[in-house]
């Protein structure tokens, strides 16, 4: 992941990828990575996208690593979705609709309502059902009780 990300910091300083700017202290963002995870953010113009296909060929003639575009998504943030599926038919990936799901968190929900937290909590508590049997005591069972209660009547 570093050759990747010293690949785009090439592409971002020689002005062949136009990154996308967050806030008014003006962040100016191209990627995340997380593991063996990469998003790449950037404005919507068809020199971006030659760009970034352009940056994970040489990264591919670099490192002999290859990019899944059977996996790989791609999200147009207000775009006109016949223009992302254009692109995404191009490229060769499939198209991401508002809301979904990564690393276990929905993404683009509103998540100040409950409701949007429910599949979280969920599966938050069937991971913890398996091993709070085997690993906690009557105490700490007791422990956990009033501590779940006490948060929701505040």
């Amino acid at each position: 992941m570093e050759g990747l990300h010293a690949t785009v910091k090439a592409v971002v300083s020689n002005s062949l990828l136009r990154e996308i700017q967050v806030g008014s202290n003006v962040m100016e963002v191209t990627h995340f990575f997380y593991a063996d995870d990469a998003t790449f953010l950037g404005g919507w113009d068809e020199e971006n996208f030659t760009s970034i296909a352009q940056m994970w060929n040489c990264f591919h003639l670099a490192s002999g690593l290859k990019i899944n575009l059977h996996k790989s998504k791609l999200l147009g943030i207000g775009i006109n979705f016949t223009t992302v599926e254009r692109i995404m038919s191009v490229i060769g990936c499939v198209t991401l609709k508002l809301p979904f799901m990564y690393l276990g968190l929905p993404v683009g929900s509103s998540m100040a309502i409950i409701d949007a937290w429910k599949e979280v909590g969920e599966i938050f508590f069937s991971k913890l059902s398996k091993w709070k049997l085997k690993l906690l005591s009557v105490g700490e069972h007791l422990t956990i009780i009033k501590f779940v209660l006490g948060s929701i009547a505040s």
